[in-house]
């Protein structure tokens, strides 16, 4: 990440205003402009002329200027000879008092933009919660908000939309209490209603949620989803702020199940109720260009289609205002070209992964960047459809991976950047290494679980795929489950169509993805 700290200034415009007056009466006037206002000043003139002395006397009257009063007085003294006579003297008697009124007037500071490179050619298409390859994830979760959050770091569940929370003992009910200052970028406040509204839109089957499936553990879900029932018995709404989840069985990952994906979100209920059910992922108020109304820390302010979209800072956010005024998602056309992106500074960081190892050298050597290397939570790997039935025999996974060499795979093609395992479930806080000893390389096994699972060798398999500039991997992998008479065509497929296929038709043999 290129970190660019810009100083912030805070400037002060400042106003003095004056104006002058004193004590007489009036027997002259002058006109005396002053900036913004006119003021009329009275002179009085007395002359005393004995014999030898002229006095002349100037006084200026007190002037009311709008706030505020100014008497002037000032004094001088002039002595003047005049031949054969005595000394005439003028005095004039003006004392100077300044009453000074300062407006300080603080100019804009310097806004701090945090600028994000997004690999892609397309923006997305639209914020619907119903539809896979909407929004890009992170953008989603900045605009709207779940009921909890994970902090990673400490491995626990944070408050989001939920400032508390309590699980009965059994495990079987789960309570939430709202944040009570929460309130949508309208300015309306979030309440229990919207969370009901939020769950049961996806737990009506016209709307093809793809999350409807992690909320079939409460009670009455399936009888809801299958036309049985009007409501979810449940979901209960006890106040303004307070909801309640029951469970059909103890569920200890209920916490998990709403918080899983990106579309978990909860919605404003007086914005999207409305929506016809079946039109969700097609509803205008989802459309890229109009501005979704979610509870999060940021607002849409900007979105230019296959260019970026910006964010802003919610002023109003119930956990305070972000301390970043502005984040720019700029769509970059290749890793390349994001590369040279960061290099001059019009990128602060690099958010897609799989830079090629060169360039991850090049930012460990340069100075101006901070480069931090975790261990992924993104598994890579190979996903069948079931549905296909000469796919469903687990001696052809099975045989898949025998025959490919991975470790000399992820060495050669993924820059050693990676490591072997079995399961997506591969932490080691919580797997069982054994597991990623599972299925070494051996082609002669492979060949021997192909034949006893009657596979037909002639047949060829397509692997969908969404990513790019991997060719040679694809070539060496298809290679390798050759030589075992696995025929593989794998094929890049444009994101809208995978979605489809993926989430939708099914119609799809295999597929490379990252899962995390």
């Amino acid at each position: 990440m290129l970190g660019q700290y810009r100083s912030i200034k805070w400037l002060g415009l400042f106003f003095v205003l004056f104006a002058f007056a004193a004590m007489a009466c009036s027997a002259e006037t002058v006109t005396v402009e002053v900036p913004g206002e006119t003021i009329v000043v009275e002179k009085e003139v007395v002359k005393e002329v004995p014999v030898e002395v002229v006095v002349e006397k100037e006084v200026v009257k007190t002037v009311e200027v709008p706030g505020k009063t100014v008497i002037v007085e000032k004094e001088v003294v002039k002595t003047v000879e005049i031949p054969g006579k005595t000394v005439i003297v003028e005095k004039e008697v003006v004392k100077t008092v300044e009453v000074v009124k300062v407006v300080e007037v603080a100019a804009t500071a310097e806004e701090k933009v945090l600028t994000i490179g997004i690999v892609g050619a397309t923006t997305h298409n639209n914020w619907s919660p119903m539809a896979q390859g909407s929004a890009h994830s992170w953008q989603v979760k900045l605009v709207f908000n779940t009921l909890l959050s994970i902090d990673d770091a400490k491995m626990r569940w944070s408050p989001q939309l939920a400032e508390r929370w309590e699980v009965s003992e059994d495990s079987k009910s789960y309570t939430f209490f709202l944040h009570k200052n929460a309130v949508w970028h309208d300015g309306v406040p979030v309440t229990a209603n919207d969370v009901e509204f939020t769950f049961l839109a996806h737990l009506n089957p016209l709307n093809n949620s793809h999350i409807a499936a992690t909320y079939s553990d409460i009670l009455g879900a399936q009888a809801y989803r299958d036309g049985e029932a009007d409501t979810v018995t449940g979901i209960v709404v006890i106040d303004e702020h307070t909801i309640r989840f029951d469970m059909e069985f103890p569920n200890g990952d209920f916490f998990f199940q709403t918080n899983a994906d990106e579309q978990n979100n909860i919605l404003p209920e007086h914005v999207y109720g409305k929506i016809p059910a079946g039109t969700w992922e097609t509803a205008p108020e989802f459309a890229f260009g109009t501005v979704p109304i979610g509870s999060g820390p940021f607002m849409v302010d900007q979105q230019e289609p296959d260019q970026r979209v910006t964010l802003k800072a919610n002023p109003d956010y119930f956990y305070g205002k972000p301390r970043i005024d502005r984040i720019v998602f700029e769509l970059i056309p290749s890793k390349d070209a994001l590369f040279v992106a960061m290099q001059r500074g019009d990128v602060d960081l690099a958010g897609t992964f799989g830079l090629p190892l060169e360039m991850v050298d090049s930012f460990i050597k340069d100075p101006r960047f901070s480069v931090i290397g975790v261990k992924s939570p993104t598994t890579r790997g190979v996903g069948w459809n079931h549905r296909k039935d000469y796919l469903r025999d687990p001696r052809i996974r099975q045989a898949f991976l025998h025959a490919l060499d991975r470790k000399q795979l992820i060495d050669v093609f993924w820059e050693k950047n990676g490591y072997l395992v079995n399961t997506t479930l591969h932490h080691e806080w919580f797997a069982d290494p054994a597991l990623n000893d599972l299925y070494p390389y051996d082609p002669a096994k492979a060949r021997e679980l192909l034949t006893a699972a009657g596979w037909d060798s002639s047949r060829e398999v397509e692997m969908m795929l969404y990513y790019k500039g991997r060719e040679s991997f694809w070539a060496a992998m298809t290679q390798q489950l050759g030589e075992v008479g696995f025929k593989l065509n794998a094929r890049f497929t444009e994101v809208p169509l995978l979605v489809e296929k993926f989430y939708k038709t099914y119609d799809y043999e295999l597929i490379f993805g990252g899962w995390v």
